[in-house]
């Protein structure tokens, strides 16, 4: 029965520190993502900043840009704090190699090594559920980030739509007549052609 604690107590002590790893490596992850997503929300902000796109990049986009660059240096920001190394409870290598030296082999040793390596584990667990809400935080802001880059695209899209249209010139009109209501659209004028409106039938002079 001994044995079977202390094999149980070991493969749960290897699989906190796969945890351990896994995290900081998935923060690393974080860290390139997020350092490409800011480098994009700084040029979308650089072009923001541009006099000659002031009617397509608006108010309320530059604010969403700057909330998007923020929560992505956030993320960033976080993802650095898990990869701090974190204290655990270790033996001390005096008082190991005493025991070794001395208490090898004696009777109840086993259980003092289990007792050492549960120590260690608790340390480890506690730094594990540390670093997982910090990458909760992390991913989070990462996906506040990403959302306001997509609200800033669809804004920018409409802005450009909304002013192609209001930037097209209305066709001119002219009247073939004197009575208002037989006025039509304009149509090209070749070089040399006048326009004589004292005609009553749209008459014409070269």
């Amino acid at each position: 029965m001994s044995q079977e604690l202390g094999a149980h107590v070991s493969a749960e002590v290897a699989r906190a520190e796969q945890d351990y790893q896994s995290v900081r490596s998935r923060a690393l992850n974080l860290i390139a993502v997020g350092g490409g997503l800011v480098t994009l929300v700084s040029g979308l902000l650089a072009i923001a900043a541009g006099g000659s796109k002031g009617d397509v990049v608006d108010t309320s986009t530059k604010v969403i840009l700057g909330i998007g660059l923020a929560a992505f240096v956030a993320s960033i920001i976080v993802a650095l704090l898990i990869n701090i190394p974190g204290w655990v409870t270790a033996t001390d290598v005096a008082d190991l190699r005493e025991k070794v030296e001395k208490e090898w082999g004696a009777e109840g040793a086993d259980q003092q090594v289990a007792a050492v390596e549960v120590e260690y584990l608790d340390s480890l667990r506690q730094n594990n559920r540390r670093t997982a809400k910090q990458l909760i935080w992390s991913i989070g802001f990462q996906c506040v980030g990403i959302a306001g880059i997509a609200l800033a695209a669809v804004l920018v899209l409409a802005n450009m739509s909304t002013t192609a249209t209001s930037s097209q010139v209305p066709a001119r009109q002219y009247c073939i007549s004197d009575s208002p209501g037989r006025c039509g659209p304009a149509y090209p004028v070749q070089p040399g052609f006048h326009f004589n409106p004292s005609h009553s039938r749209g008459g014409h002079s070269f």
